[in-house]
């Protein structure tokens, strides 16, 4: 784990040259055949810039989650060849399904609806594939006394095996079954000959099927580690049991579950142990914590008042360079904030600026373009 408010990219080098920087391995190439599997491309710019700044210059074999055909070494004989389907490809096959269908419920269908549609049920078919749920299920509802709504939306849902059918009657993958398809032969290589290098995932929490499957394979490996993003260290055992899908930690809690899944001795949810030493400031670790406390499940909110007076300093200390930003309108935030950005820009610091509305966020861009500041909008 690397606690909240720790330099990532930072913590992950530091625990890498721990464990292989020895008297044995102090060779410039020690990384060489290491493999560090990341969530995304930048978090994976951040890491390479990390070592060079460390002085680290032949660098590990760096990748995604999304993308980890590299991992297969050929061991593993395919049995059939494999075409891919880009998306443009996939929306033309699915737009065909969708328009027989409305063509089946309407005689006048114009094209333009059906394209719309063929959008969304693409969108729906990769969330099914992400979070390796099954499209058969809509097969199994009884739609016996369904209204007819329904029964039309339950109609349109089933295109989507009408097209995996098509799929695998032409040997084709669309791009997001393709990283599970490359999955399920390097977990017939690993369980054979399992890597002698280090396999690192690192700042992914498992949110996709094909991502904690991966994570699971790495962590049964010799050398495999999975280096978690913020695991809440001040949480008992049951604010873990308790917390829902709503919380921020739920996906830690559901990916502990996943991979230990059968496994007895780890019942009990507990916080990884941290992956290097921790070099937060006492201010920051008491604004995880007081973060944490904020965030409580509601049955354990007793806690706030039963450990009021014995958290007192360190809420005091996580509040200690927060500040309230009250304004009268929408513009006037902008333009606040995107003041406060450019004086941290002269003093050469960076800034980070999180905001669930995308509005927000676009009036701060316009308002930084007075003095040439382009923020990176991700």
């Amino acid at each position: 784990n690397v606690p909240p408010g720790e330099d990532f990219a930072a913590s992950v080098v530091r625990g890498l040259e721990d464990r292989l920087f020895n008297k044995e391995r102090n060779e410039p190439d020690r990384n060489a055949d290491t493999v560090i599997l990341l969530n995304n491309s930048r978090s994976l710019q951040r890491l390479e810039n990390t070592f060079f700044k460390n002085g680290i210059s032949i660098l590990p074999r760096l990748g995604l989650v999304t993308d980890i055909s590299f991992l297969f070494n050929g061991s593993t004989i395919r049995q059939k060849r494999i075409k891919v389907e880009n998306r443009f490809e996939k929306l033309l096959s699915l737009e065909k399904l969708v328009f027989s269908y409305l063509i089946e419920l309407s005689h006048h269908v114009q094209k333009e609806s059906s394209f719309d549609l063929t959008v969304s049920l693409e969108q729906i078919l990769r969330d099914l594939t992400l979070s390796g749920l099954d499209a058969n299920a809509f097969e199994k509802i009884d739609s016996g006394n369904l209204p007819s709504h329904r029964i039309q939306s339950l109609g349109f849902l089933r295109i989507i095996n009408e097209y995996q059918s098509y799929l695998n009657k032409n040997n084709i993958l669309d791009r997001d079954s393709l990283n599970f398809f490359w999955l399920k032969l390097i977990e017939k290589e690993w369980e054979r000959c399992p890597p002698k290098f280090p396999v690192i995932i690192a700042g992914s929490t498992g949110s996709r099927n094909t991502t904690a499957r991966l994570m699971r394979a790495v962590s049964k490996l010799p050398m495999g580690w999975v280096v978690l993003p913020g695991v809440d260290q001040t949480m008992t055992e049951l604010c873990w049991k308790e917390i829902q899908p709503d919380h921020p930690q739920y996906s830690f809690k559901k990916l502990h579950s996943y991979i230990n899944k059968g496994r007895s001795e780890f019942d009990t949810i507990i916080c990884p142990p941290n992956w290097t030493l921790d070099y937060r400031t006492e201010e920051i670790k008491s604004r995880a914590k007081l973060l944490s406390y904020a965030m409580l499940p509601s049955k354990r909110l007793h806690l706030w008042y039963e450990l009021k007076d014995e958290l007192a300093d360190t809420f005091k200390a996580g509040i200690k360079k927060v500040s309230i930003l009250e304004v009268s309108s929408p513009r006037e935030e902008a333009e606040t904030i995107a003041l406060i950005v450019r004086m941290a820009q002269e003093k050469k610091q960076s800034v980070s600026i999180v905001t669930p509305e995308v509005k927000i966020a676009k009036r701060i861009s316009q308002a930084l373009k007075k003095w040439n500041i382009t923020p990176d909008n991700s």
